[in-house]
C-alpha cells in the first residue's frame, strides 16, 4: 500500500511538472546568481552586473537584494542583444549588436552609442541611463500638466512602464522574475502573466529562435488590440485600479495601445468632453489624430496591406490582433486585424525621431516606397491608385 501511494504521488508530481514547465520561463539556478545578502564579501561590496564605464554601474546594494537594477542586467551595454549569464538568458535594451535589436527597440540610439547621434528625441528618457531628458517635463498627450517627468521617469514603478506603475521602482516588480510566463498572456491579472510584465497587458510573446524579437513575417511577438479605443468619460477608471490614487495604473481593456494612452491619453482614447484631447469623438474618419485600436478597413488602400504580399505581416509596420493570440501568424487580416501604438513607434527607442519604426521625413508621396512605412497601409498615397 505504502509502495502504491508514492508512485502514484512521484505520478502526479511528474505530470504536474510536465504541465508547468512548458508554460514557465522564470529565472532558475543558484539564488546567488542573482542575490546577494548584505552586499558585502571580504570587507568589499559585492560584484554587480552592469558593463564597466556605464553610468549605471553602481556599487550597490540594491532593493530585493539584488547584485544590479534593471539595466544591470538588461542593459550592459555589450555587442550582443541576448546575454547569458548562470545559465539564463538576458535580453538587452541596451547595446551596440550590428545585427539589430530586440522588438522593443534599443536606449543606445538615445545615448549615441549606437546609430546616427545621440538624441533625447529617439526614446524614453528613462533615469537609468543617466540622461535625463533636457526638452520635455513630461509625457506628450499627457491628461495632466506634469513638471518632473523628465527626471523621474524610470524602468518601472510610478514614473515608468513595467510592473504595478506605483510606489518604488524595484519593489513594483517584485517576484515577476519568478513566476514569468512565456508566450500567450490572456490573463493579465498579476504582473507575471502580464504581456512583458505591462500590467494588465494581453498579448503573445516570442517564444520561437528569436525569442524577444520581431525578426520576420514568422517569427514576432503577437500584440493584442480591439476595434475601439477606451472612452474618456471624466472619470477615472479607464486607466486606474481603486483605490486611487495609489492602487496603481492599469488600462481597461487591456491592450498595447490603451496601456500607453494611460501616460499619452490624448493620442490613444476617444474624448466626448472635449475632442481636442483625444483621436476625436467616435471611430468614424476623419480623426483628429490617428488612431489606434481601430480595425484596418478591408476597402480601399487598407485592404492592399504591404502591397504586392497577399498581405504578408510586416514586422515594420505590424497590426494587433483583436483576439489574443495562442500562436504566431505570418498574415495580416484587414477588417479584422487593428492598428496600434506600436504600428508606427517602438517602446524602447528607436534610430528615428519620435520613436519612429522609420524616417517620417522620407515618407514621400508617389515616391515609389510602396511596402514601408506608412504606405504598408496607406498603399495608393505611393502608387497613385
Amino acid at each position: 500500500m505504502k509502495c502504491n501511494h508514492l508512485f502514484n504521488l512521484l505520478l502526479i508530481f511528474t505530470i504536474c511538472l510536465l504541465t508547468i514547465s512548458p508554460l514557465s520561463a522564470a529565472i532558475t539556478g543558484d539564488c546567488s546568481n542573482c542575490h546577494t545578502m548584505h552586499d558585502s564579501q571580504n570587507g568589499s561590496a559585492t560584484a554587480t552586473f552592469g558593463a564597466a564605464g556605464q553610468p549605471w554601474t553602481g556599487t550597490g546594494p540594491y532593493r530585493m537584494l539584488t547584485k544590479g537594477d534593471c539595466l544591470g542586467c538588461h542593459g550592459m551595454g555589450t555587442a550582443n542583444k541576448i546575454e547569458t549569464l548562470a545559465g539564463n538568458s538576458f535580453p538587452q535594451v541596451y547595446h551596440t549588436d550590428a545585427s539589430g535589436d530586440l522588438a522593443g527597440g534599443n536606449f543606445a540610439y538615445i545615448t549615441g552609442a549606437k546609430g546616427s547621434g545621440a538624441s533625447d528625441a529617439k526614446g524614453h528618457n528613462v533615469t537609468d541611463l543617466g540622461n535625463s531628458d533636457n526638452t520635455l517635463t513630461g509625457p506628450p498627450g499627457y491628461h495632466g500638466t506634469p513638471t518632473d517627468f523628465g527626471t523621474t521617469l524610470n524602468c518601472s514603478g510610478a514614473r515608468g512602464c513595467h510592473g504595478t506603475r506605483s510606489g518604488n521602482s524595484s519593489a513594483s516588480i517584485k517576484g515577476a522574475h519568478h513566476k514569468n510566463i512565456d508566450g500567450q498572456c490572456d490573463t493579465a491579472d498579476q504582473i507575471y502573466n502580464s504581456y512583458r510584465f505591462l500590467n494588465g497587458v494581453k498579448g503573445f510573446e516570442n517564444m520561437g529562435t528569436y525569442k524577444w524579437q520581431n525578426k520576420d513575417a514568422s517569427n514576432h511577438n503577437e500584440y493584442y488590440g480591439s476595434n475601439t479605443p477606451m472612452t474618456y468619460d471624466g472619470t477615472c477608471t479607464i486607466c486606474h485600479i481603486a483605490p486611487i490614487p495609489t492602487g496603481g495604473i492599469k488600462p481597461s481593456s487591456n491592450t498595447i495601445s490603451a496601456f500607453c494612452g494611460t501616460c499619452h491619453r490624448a493620442f490613444h482614447v476617444i474624448n466626448q468632453l472635449d475632442v481636442t484631447q483625444g483621436i476625436g469623438d467616435d471611430t468614424a474618419s476623419p480623426f483628429l489624430r490617428h488612431p489606434t485600436d481601430i480595425v484596418l478597413p478591408n476597402s480601399g488602400e487598407y485592404a492592399n496591406y504591404n502591397q504586392g504580399t497577399s498581405n504578408q505581416y510586416s514586422v515594420e509596420t505590424p497590426v494587433a490582433r483583436t483576439t489574443v493570440p495562442s500562436s504566431i501568424s505570418n498574415t495580416v487580416t484587414p477588417g479584422a486585424d487593428a492598428v496600434m501604438c506600436l504600428s508606427c513607434h517602438v517602446a524602447h527607442a528607436s534610430n528615428y525621431a519620435d520613436m519612429l519604426r522609420w524616417d517620417y521625413s522620407a515618407m514621400v508621396a508617389g515616391g515609389g516606397t510602396n511596402g514601408t512605412g506608412c504606405f504598408t497601409c496607406h498603399t495608393s498615397k505611393d502608387d497613385g491608385s
